[in-house]
C-alpha cells in the first residue's frame, strides 16, 4: 500500500530507507518472536496444569485461540485508553493553559508543563500497579479453565480478595533470584563484547533464562490452583 510513497522517499532521499527498512523488519521480528514466545509459554502453563491435574485432553488448539482472543481484546482495549489519554491530555493543557493566562511558552513555563506530565506518568504508573494486583490469577484463570474471558475475570477478582500474597511473595523472590543469577551474565557479556566467548556467554544465559521461565510457569500454575482448591473447599 505505501510502497509508492516509500519509493518517493528513496529516491528523493529525504532519509535512509535502508536503515528504515531494517529498523521496520527489526521491529516486525520482535512483535513475531514476543507473540511466539508468550503462546508457548501458555501451552507450556496449560500442559503443566494438565499434567497436575491428570487431565488428557487436547488443549493446544484452544489454547491457541484464547490467546488470539485476548491479543484482540488488549489490543482493543490498549487503543481506546490511548483514545482516552490523548484526550484528558489535551483537556489538562487547556485547562492549564485557561487559568495560567499563558499566551507563548516560556523557561518558567516549561516547568509547570513539566510537573504535569510528571503527575500524569505517575497517575500511569501507580494505576498499571493496581491494575496488576486486581489480575494476579486471570491469565491462569483463563487458560486453565473452560471458561470465557469475563468469567475468568470475575473468579480472578474473588480470588484476590485474600490470596495476593500467596502469588505476590513468591513471584518478588523469583523476580530477585532471575536479577541477581542475570547480573554477572550481563556484567560478562559487556565484559566479553568482542570475545570469542561472547556466543557462549549468550546461549548459557538464554538457557538460564528458559530454565527460570518454566520455574516461573510451573510456580504460578501451582500457586493457582492450590488457591482455587481452598476457595472450592470452603465453598
Amino acid at each position: 500500500k505505501y510502497q509508492g510513497f516509500l519509493k518517493f522517499l528513496e529516491i528523493t532521499g529525504a532519509f535512509d530507507f535502508t536503515e528504515v527498512k531494517n529498523y521496520w523488519y527489526s521491529v516486525n521480528a520482535s512483535i513475531v518472536l514476543s507473540a511466539v514466545s508468550i503462546l508457548v509459554s501458555l501451552i507450556i502453563l496449560r500442559k503443566a496444569g494438565a499434567i497436575i491435574e491428570e487431565d488428557k485432553g487436547k488443549f493446544i488448539q484452544e489454547t491457541v485461540m484464547k490467546f488470539f482472543m485476548l491479543i484482540c481484546t488488549v489490543l482493543a482495549l490498549l487503543m481506546v485508553f490511548s483514545v482516552l489519554l490523548t484526550v484528558l491530555w489535551a483537556a489538562i493543557f487547556v485547562i492549564y493553559f485557561s487559568f495560567s493566562g499563558i499566551e507563548k511558552l516560556s523557561l518558567s513555563n516549561m516547568k509547570g508543563i513539566s510537573s504535569i506530565n510528571i503527575f500524569i506518568y505517575i497517575t500511569i504508573a501507580i494505576s498499571a500497579i493496581i491494575f496488576i494486583l486486581q489480575m494476579l490469577y486471570f491469565v491462569q484463570m483463563y487458560f486453565l479453565r473452560r471458561i470465557g474471558m469475563y468469567e475468568a475475570l470475575v473468579y480472578n477478582f474473588h480470588l484476590c480478595k485474600k490470596n495476593r500474597l500467596r502469588i505476590i511473595l513468591p513471584v518478588a523472590l523469583l523476580v530477585i533470584l532471575n536479577i541477581l543469577l542475570n547480573l554477572p551474565f550481563g556484567i560478562l557479556g559487556f565484559a566479553t563484547l568482542f570475545s570469542k566467548y561472547k556466543f557462549l556467554i549468550i546461549i548459557v544465559a538464554s538457557i538460564l533464562n528458559s530454565i527460570l521461565s518454566i520455574f516461573f510457569i510451573l510456580l504460578t500454575t501451582v500457586i493457582y490452583l492450590n488457591v482455587e482448591y481452598m476457595d472450592l473447599r470452603k465453598k
